[in-house]
């Protein structure tokens, strides 16, 4: 088994394509200030753009960016459990809802909100479905009514953990009280036993910037040929 990490192909930009996606998601739990390890902080990356708060009492409470204090950062997650997958994070600053917004330019087969945010062309999609790969749920951005339908947002799970040879400084404490992690990545090594096997793309479950896909992924996106995809290849032990 062999896995990829994936990127934009910015060397390509103004090339190939030049789009310009400027967009945002309506609803986020707060970022959260930790009574233990007094720190104020949110985590980047995670994203359900599946869950529509916009009918649940929920929705309103969370349409304001902040930070919490940590009780109510916890009730707001227990409360945002029955919209997510069984087993799924839910850490401070996790996005809800479909990406509203704008799109201008050339764009290619993949586009990118950020490194950690991947929307597809919808013909594209339809085309790794049909070579039977398992992809991540799909959902139509809100987008100018010009591109309105051309372009998918995927909710890419996270799931997979680092190796403790991944850190600098792998024996840093975890806050036991808000989970808070700050040890500093120096490679992406991936601990094989606790790898997917339901899925050829997701985020890493403690690294949720970072998209990883598999061999079958890749061969896919080679023989069709796609644009604005970068691989590299991931240790595993």
């Amino acid at each position: 088994m062999e896995l990829y990490k994936i990127s934009p192909d910015d060397e390509n930009w103004g090339k190939v394509y030049n789009d310009d996606l400027v967009a945002y998601y309506p609803w986020h739990l707060p970022g959260v200030h930790c009574p233990e390890c007094d720190q104020k902080w949110a985590e980047v990356g995670l994203s359900y753009p599946l869950v529509d708060l916009s009918k649940s009492p929920l929705g309103k409470q969370l349409k304001k960016a902040r930070n919490a204090k940590l009780d109510v950062f916890e009730m707001l997650q227990d409360a945002a459990k029955q919209y997510v997958p069984i087993g799924l994070p839910l850490l401070p600053g996790t996005a809800f809802g479909p990406l509203k917004g704008k799109i201008k330019g050339r764009f290619g087969d993949f586009v990118w909100r950020q490194s950690w945010d991947l929307l597809i062309r919808v013909e594209v999609y339809q085309k790794l479905a049909a070579a039977e790969l398992h992809l991540p749920e799909p959902v139509v951005p809100i987008l100018q009514e010009k591109v309105q339908g051309q372009l998918f947002h995927l909710q890419i799970q996270a799931h997979g953990y680092l190796s403790h040879r991944s850190y600098v400084d792998p024996d840093t404490t975890i806050c036991p009280r808000c989970k808070r992690d700050t040890r500093k990545i120096k490679k992406i090594i991936m601990m094989k036993e606790s790898l997917p096997t339901h899925l050829d793309v997701f985020r890493i479950g403690d690294f949720p910037t970072k998209i990883l896909v598999t061999e079958r992924f890749k061969d896919a996106v080679d023989q069709l040929g796609l644009t604005n995809i970068l691989f590299e290849k991931v240790e595993l032990e």
